[in-house]
């Protein structure tokens, strides 16, 4: 009897610790979703996932689905690994559609990229579609936010910082179709990779003086200068970019004409003094002294920008 008491001791035993081991091993068995459904935690949206957030995520739970494997197409893996093999799929959390599906969130990782992805399991033994939900990128100037609205939409959202620290910003709208059983894209305002148009401040202003006009040495690098506001004075603007862009500056106000070809811009409270020295069809700007504070550190105002015709300024300001 003490014999048989013992046996049964241990095949129960033996039987809790092969289901702890399954439980731990992120759950193999089971079939249909049932198999992987457990491990993730069941939110109600709207859920915002950021770029950092998603890199941070150091959860070590793994889904170990053959089904799931299988379900993932090799196209979107490939496009964001550049494999198809040794990918592993932590779960982030799952969420009830209004017709009864099933939205599973995911961190996809292969070494040292990741990635977020949502799939939906329209019915209850099988998964339907698949949109990459995050891609984190290697721009440090951009940030991705993707949020997952009470609607059930999907908002993808890129800031990007400019040189000149403006902001552009690119939103991409998906919603999950139950016809096509895939996610499309409903709603896009794309990310511009042109530079926002360069606005001329005092363009409005008059140009009696001699020297007035506009003066350039590309779209991104001007000069502009128009009649002061007292006998005397010219008003400027100058806009300069180098080094692709990462290096600007700008200036706009006061230049004391100091003879009938040279003016100075010389400002109560601004260290920065510039000499503007005007010649046939161009002008000349020497840095005297305190311009960095007006521009970055790597580049400088010196140059020569050359005027340009009449028409082709008023044809700018028809524009």
């Amino acid at each position: 009897m003490f014999r048989f008491a013992v046996l049964c001791t241990l095949i129960f035993l033996s039987a809790c610790g092969s289901k702890d081991k399954n439980s731990t091993a992120a759950s193999t068995d089971g079939s249909g979703n049932a198999a992987f459904a457990s491990l993730f935690q069941e939110m109600k949206p709207p859920y915002t996932l950021s770029d950092s957030g998603l890199l941070a995520n150091k959860d070590t739970v793994r889904i170990r689905s053959e089904q799931w494997n299988q379900f993932i197409p090799d196209s979107i893996t490939k496009n964001i690994f550049g494999a198809t093999t040794r990918i592993n799929y932590t779960p982030l959390a799952s969420f009830k559609g209004k017709k009864g599906e099933q939205y599973f969130l995911v961190k996809a990782a292969r070494e040292n990229r990741s990635a977020a992805l949502m799939v939906v399991a329209a019915h209850p033994d099988s998964l339907t579609a698949v949109l990459p939900f995050l891609v984190p990128d290697k721009d440090a100037a951009s940030k991705q936010v993707t949020s997952f609205e009470g609607n059930f939409s999907v908002i993808r959202t890129v800031h990007r910082t400019l040189p000149d620290d403006s902001f552009q910003e690119g939103k991409d709208v998906f919603a999950y179709s139950e016809l096509g059983r895939t996610f499309d894209l409903v709603m896009t305002d794309p990310l511009s990779d042109e530079k926002p148009e360069l606005i001329n401040p005092i363009d409005t202003l008059g140009s009696n003086y001699t020297y007035a006009g506009d003066y350039s040495r590309d779209k991104r690098n001007i000069v502009s200068v128009r009649d002061g506001r007292k006998k005397g004075l010219i008003t400027v603007f100058i806009h300069m970019e180098a080094k692709e862009g990462t290096c600007t500056g700008e200036i706009k106000g006061d230049a004391e004409i100091v003879d009938g070809t040279t003016a100075i811009y010389r400002t109560p409270g601004d260290p920065c003094i510039l000499t503007l020295k005007f010649g046939k069809g161009a002008v000349t700007l020497q840095e005297q002294e305190g311009c960095g504070s007006r521009r970055g550190l790597e580049c400088s105002f010196n140059g020569t920008f050359k005027k340009k015709k009449e028409a082709d300024t008023k044809e700018t300001k028809r524009k």
